[in-house]
């Protein structure tokens, strides 16, 4: 396997050649040769570090919300998507010195901390899937409300969106 982008007749802008060389190959790709772990394996490490175990979890902690099934709301607002890409651009600048380090000084240990996570955090991950599709969206609430169409959640009193008394339904 190669490491180099397949050869074109013209030249390749640079979202081209990332368009290109976006294949399956490089969800397979050796990580610097290493019998075992793959580029995919180490991007899994750096996801689950850098991403996931970030803000991210804060935010996709707690209970399912009927507003969050409905594309016409936000889940997110511009300053969690601030604190978010902040946050996890300054940690994934940390992972990427760290990985300067030990790759140019003690490769061994960056092979190390890469199979620890993949072993301990990312076993069960996809390690050749490049997209997943979503489940159906959930079938619409039984209850809205009356004045602004919002779906609320069988245990709500009061509509989120306008405080509008929840009319339940009789059982």
């Amino acid at each position: 396997m190669s490491k180099k982008p397949r050869k074109s007749k013209e030249p390749m802008g640079v979202w081209d050649l990332l368009g290109q060389t976006d294949t399956d190959e490089a969800q397979t790709h050796p990580l610097r040769r290493h019998p075992e772990l793959t580029l995919r394996d180490e991007a899994n490490a750096i996801t689950v570090q850098v991403f996931r175990n970030g803000f991210l979890e804060n935010l996709h902690a707690g209970r399912w919300s009927p507003v969050l099934s409905d594309p016409a709301f936000s889940r997110i607002t511009n300053e969690e998507m601030k604190k978010l890409m902040i946050e996890t651009s300054a940690r994934l600048a940390h992972w990427l010195y760290l990985r300067e380090l030990l790759l140019d000084e003690q490769p061994d240990a960056y092979f190390q901390i890469v199979s620890t996570i993949r072993w301990t955090f990312t076993k069960e991950w996809e390690r050749r899937a490049r997209t997943c599709e979503l489940p159906a969206a959930r079938q619409a609430p039984s209850l809205l409300c009356s004045k602004c169409q919002a779906a609320l959640h069988d245990a709500w009193r009061f509509c989120p969106l306008c405080g509008t008394a929840a009319g339940h339904p009789s059982p």
